[in-house]
């Protein structure tokens, strides 16, 4: 899976929804980002660590429940630069998650 570098904030504390330099580029919203970029980037207190301790047992729960493909959508809070904008930390993680459910059918062995 080919990935991007996710963008620093912009002045309004945000991931920018398109590369500002170059706005015709394909760097923009949504980043394709691998989960150890986003803890790296966003684990950054421990609210944050816990936050995505939580978001990590939410995916091993799917993953157990048969979703095994797909991909997940991440906002809100928990990707802007509250801590220095509002002096508080993120309460969640804004979660999205397409994927694929097997048949019944199938998931039943019939």
């Amino acid at each position: 899976m080919r990935t991007e570098e996710i963008p620093k904030w912009n002045a309004y504390g945000v991931l920018p929804p398109f590369n500002e330099e170059h706005p015709t580029s394909f760097e923009r919203s949504p980043y394709l980002v691998n989960l150890e970029d986003v803890i790296e980037r966003f684990g950054s207190s421990g609210k944050r660590k816990s936050l995505l301790e939580n978001f990590l047992r939410f995916r091993n729960r799917i993953h157990n429940a048969g979703l095994m493909s797909g991909f997940q959508w991440l906002n809100g809070s928990f990707l802007e630069n509250v801590d220095a904008n509002e002096h508080r930390e993120p309460d969640d993680i804004d979660v999205v998650t397409e994927s694929a459910v097997k048949p019944l059918a199938s998931a039943i062995g019939i």
